[in-house]
């Protein structure tokens, strides 16, 4: 027996009929409701049945411009996913809530732990595990972001390209902005405030990104970590 195939799903579908031997003509719908089968079935014969199978596809119009524009049933199944299904929307992108939402889902990732690189033959975990990767973690999120040209390993090589991109120095912290602790174990520390003396940053202990206090805490009336200087983007104010 011949099957129509569904033209959504690309698979065959069966019809329905109630007498195989008397002689009929019926009517069955795909799954989804989006073409119709006519099965014709000739007099009965014991030995021998041929089924003529006809399969109607609808033609669905959408308006594009003025005068408008038709397309198959599949091509109309795309446009409704991509939100364009009765007239063009406008889109703004809302950056700085994006930024901070990005910051704030980070906390315990484990994504930015590893990155290989070949070293005089040897392959190499620049960021030992997690435990390197303040500078990686950062420029991968402001990367993405288009609030840096790249990716970086090293907090020099982040701050360079901050600086490029539109970061300016400031001494007042405001949730957001990027701040650089001082040295530490042949170290810098770069990571983000997020207001209340609270700051993100990737952990060294934890090996991924986790909240902190603004200075690590105080210690005999000093801050355990000193802050070497503060960022800020036009973009993000």
């Amino acid at each position: 027996m011949k099957r129509a195939n569904c033209c959504f799903l690309k698979k065959p579908i069966r019809p329905v009929f109630s007498n195989l031997w008397s002689g009929c003509s019926t009517t069955a719908v795909c799954m989804h409701g989006v073409h119709v089968t006519r099965v014709q079935f000739p007099a009965a014969r014991p030995k021998i049945l041929k089924v003529v199978v006809w399969v109607r596809f609808p033609v669905a119009r959408l308006s594009e411009g003025e005068g408008g524009t038709e397309n198959t049933s599949s091509n109309v199944q795309d446009k409704i996913q991509n939100g364009m299904a009765s007239q063009k929307q406008k889109v703004l992108p809302l950056l700085r809530d994006t930024y901070f939402a990005m910051i704030k889902n980070s906390v315990g990732t484990k994504l930015f732990r590893n990155f290989y690189a070949q070293i005089d033959g040897r392959k190499i975990d620049v960021m030992k595990n997690g435990g390197l990767s303040c500078a990686f973690f950062l420029s991968s999120l402001l990367s993405t972001l288009g609030l840096a040209k790249a990716t970086h390993t090293t907090v020099e090589s982040t701050v360079k390209d901050m600086e490029q991109s539109g970061w300016k120095p400031t001494k007042k912290l405001m949730p957001g902005s990027i701040i650089v602790w001082e040295e530490k174990k042949e170290h810098k520390h770069i990571g983000f405030y997020i207001g209340n003396n609270r700051a993100l940053s990737n952990s060294s202990k934890k090996k991924s990104p986790a909240t902190h206090h603004l200075t690590y805490g105080i210690k005999n009336g000093k801050p355990v970590r000193k802050i070497e200087a503060i960022y800020q983007h036009k973009k993000l104010t």
